[in-house]
This record gives structure tokens, C-alpha cells and sequence, in this order.
């Protein structure tokens, strides 16, 4: 991996997570076209999953580091200690006392959604005769077949705009508090965003939130701290599948390492931003964005097809 390519990743990684866009997807296309466009200079065996994870650490480090008052608050608070909250409530009308709960929920929600959809699509596949690869599933598919990705933007797309148009007819300001039930709800939200690469997280788990009659700002904040058990789960699950951990001495670990610095500082001034501008815009310019950017990565992939990255 050039320092093009890992540079391009960190930013694009940075900009794109916490946005409602689909962080996935805009990396599928960086990678298709390093591979194809690039230097001639292939990554090597797991490099690019591998750096993957770095980045997504990264934009983890942003959200621990936006959220570092509340979250040791809270932290605090199950521990049975009393805390002085103050204006740098980052937390609006979240309740610090069953927050933790409630991200324990919606993890468990997600991870029994992902199980379901891997195992049930991977046996539906194989009974089928539809597997192209040993323990073949949804999700792997999807990676395989680029195409879904971008087709799968455009929903995000729709449900954006969906949303939008569902609150605007309601006419009047929602304000529900943040409940078990909502948790539940994002949760599932959540794991179908994991399976359907280009499903995007943070717009699939905001805009349930919405439709749940939870504000826009709650909505955003929720879906943020939500992030930080998802990507560490992510993180040690993918580091499981990477077998061959052998290639890791031979890695640019400061090339790396910069990259998930880099994908971290991009990270957070997009997490500082955007809660900002959530609590008062329509996701409307993120839907029209999804539109336009999955027919391109579907059109890319029916032109040129998919070259493997690493």
C-alpha cells in the first residue's frame, strides 16, 4: 500500500463514518480504484483489511475523545460514585443512569440480527446451491459484488429521505424520551446495516431513531456513543477472521499508524460538526449525495468490474 492510497483511505474513512453515507462503501470504491488506477504497488495479503481496522479505531479514538467527560461520568456513576454534571454535558436528554443499558441492548439486538442474517443466509445459500465460496453468506456476497453496495447507498438514500418527509408531515417537533424500546429498535437497525454493506450505519440507526418520534439531537448523540462497543466489536471480530497474522511484521506500520491518526482528527472534527448541524438541517443533502454516489459506484463496477485490492 502507497502512501496515496493510505492517506486517501484515512480521510475518506474520517469524513464518511459519522456521516449518514456509508462509510463502507466510499472505502469499496477507494480501494477498487487504487487497485485498478494506482501505482502498481498491491497491498499485501490482509493489508488492506488490516488497515481497516486501524482506521476504524481511529475514528473510535474521535468519538471516546468527544464524548471523554460524560463517558467517565458515566463510567463514574455505575460505579456508584456521585459526578458534578456540568455544562459540558455532551448527553442532552440521554439518562446517564440506564445509557449503559441501553447500548447493552441495542448491542445485543445487533449481534443476534447479524448471527441470524449470516448463518440463516449462509445455509439458504448453500442448500441453494448459490455459495461460490466456502462458508459463503449475505455478506460476503455483497463485498464480492460491489454493485449491491452502491445499490444498497441509494436505499440509504430513499430511507433518508423517507424519514425527512415522514416528519414533515407530522408537523410538530418530536421529543420522545430515549427508551429500552428505542435502544431495541436502533439495535436492529444496526445489525441490518452491518450485513447490507452500503446501508449506512449512522443514518440507519438515526433515522429509526426519528421515526420513533426521538429528536434529532438524541438521535445523532445516541448513535455516536452506540459506535464505540460496535467498533470494538468490529474491530476483534475482524481480527479473527484475518488468519494469517504473519503479514503484520512486514506492514508500514508509521505509514499505518498516520493513517489512523489521521482518519481520528478528520473523525472528530465530522462528529463535533455534524451533531451541531443535525440538530437544526434535513438529512435531505445526505440522501441526494447517497443518490448520486451509489449510481456512481454502480456504474463504476458495471464498466470496469471489481479488481481485488489485498
Amino acid at each position: 500500500m502507497d502512501i496515496a492510497h493510505a492517506m486517501v483511505k484515512a480521510v475518506v474513512q474520517g469524513l464518511t463514518e459519522f456521516l449518514p453515507v456509508s462509510s463502507t462503501a466510499h472505502l469499496t470504491l477507494a480501494d477498487a480504484l487504487f487497485a485498478q488506477w494506482g501505482s502498481g504497488n498491491p497491498p499485501l495479503p490482509g493489508e488492506n483489511e488490516f488497515y481497516d481496522i486501524l482506521l476504524h479505531l481511529g475514528t473510535l479514538s474521535a468519538v471516546l475523545i468527544y464524548f471523554r467527560r460524560d463517558l467517565i461520568d458515566i463510567v463514574l456513576m455505575c460505579l456508584g460514585k456521585k459526578t458534578e454534571r456540568g455544562s459540558h454535558s455532551q448527553l442532552g436528554v440521554l439518562q446517564e443512569k440506564v445509557l449503559p443499558i441501553q447500548l447493552i441492548v441495542s448491542m445485543v439486538v445487533t449481534v443476534v440480527v447479524i448471527l441470524t442474517l449470516l448463518k440463516g443466509s449462509g445455509f439458504l445459500m448453500s442448500s441453494l446451491g448459490w455459495s461460490e465460496v466456502p462458508k459463503d453468506n449475505l455478506s460476503e456476497f455483497f463485498f464480492r459484488h460491489p454493485r449491491f453496495v452502491g445499490f444498497h447507498l441509494l436505499i440509504t438514500g430513499c430511507l433518508l429521505w423517507g424519514v425527512e418527509m415522514l416528519l414533515k408531515k407530522r408537523q410538530k417537533a418530536s421529543g420522545a424520551l430515549f427508551e429500552m424500546k428505542h435502544a431495541a429498535w436502533v439495535g436492529f437497525a444496526q445489525g441490518y446495516a452491518a450485513i447490507f454493506h452500503g446501508i449506512s450505519r449512522s443514518g440507519s440507526t438515526m433515522a429509526t431513531a426519528l421515526v420513533l418520534n426521538v429528536d434529532r439531537l438524541t438521535a445523532a448523540r445516541y448513535s455516536f456513543l452506540l459506535s464505540i462497543p460496535t467498533f470494538l466489536m468490529a474491530a476483534v471480530y475482524e481480527c479473527l477472521k484475518l488468519h494469517d497474522l504473519r503479514v503484520l511484521p512486514l506492514l508500514n506500520w508509521p505509514l499505518m499508524l498516520s493513517g489512523t491518526v489521521v482518519s481520528a482528527i478528520v473523525g472528530y472534527y465530522c462528529v463535533k460538526q455534524f451533531i451541531q448541524f443535525v440538530a437544526s438541517h434535513s438529512l435531505k443533502p445526505f440522501a441526494v449525495y447517497c443518490w448520486v454516489m451509489g449510481m456512481a459506484i454502480i456504474f463504476y463496477f458495471s464498466m470496469f468490474g471489481y479488481v481485488a485490492a489485498g
